[in-house]
């Protein structure tokens, strides 16, 4: 049997961004008060809306892989941000929104300011990953009259390069 190394390089990936969002602050003063880490949309539900506030909870998704051209591979770790805050708020909800996109900037801002070291852009023949890849922010806000919870789902992937096929 060889002997192998295990690096855990997606692993390496969502403890950083897990890490840049938990020190983000401002004014001296931490963004969130929690961020939390899971693979199950059922746990998400139990801790997104409880707790202090804001919370961020990173949703991991998937892993997936391409071969380069140099017999490595490219991974790119697929995560989700729910960022999650009470925000008082009346029939205009521009204030809910005003607090819910702050957060959303925050995230990125931390996470654009310090990068997983891992992340890289690469390219092959046929596929072009950047370093980190932001999707489209999906903002749900809570009905007049329930607690006035305000949600941004904001997707997010982060593209690393391994030397080799066994280099995980």
């Amino acid at each position: 049997m060889s002997e192998i190394t295990i690096t855990n390089t997606d692993w390496s990936v969502l403890d950083a961004v897990r890490t840049a969002i938990s020190q983000a602050t401002l004014g001296g003063e931490a963004i969130f008060a929690s961020v939390d880490m899971t693979t199950s949309v059922k746990h998400l539900r139990q801790v997104q809306l409880a707790g202090k506030t804001p919370r961020a909870v990173i949703l991991y998704k998937s892993t997936s892989e391409h071969n380069d051209t140099d017999g490595g591979r490219l991974g790119w770790v697929t995560l989700e941000l729910i960022l999650s805050t009470r925000a008082s708020g009346g029939a205009d909800a521009s204030g809910r929104v005003q607090e819910v996109l702050r957060l959303k900037n925050a995230a990125v801002n931390a996470i654009e300011t310090d990068r997983p070291s891992q992340a890289v852009g690469a390219a092959t023949s046929d596929l072009y990953r950047p370093a980190i890849l932001w999707r489209p922010a999906d903002i749900e806000l809570s009905q007049p009259g329930v607690d006035p919870w305000v949600l941004c789902r904001l997707g997010l992937e982060i593209t690393y390069a391994l030397p080799s096929g066994a280099s995980h």
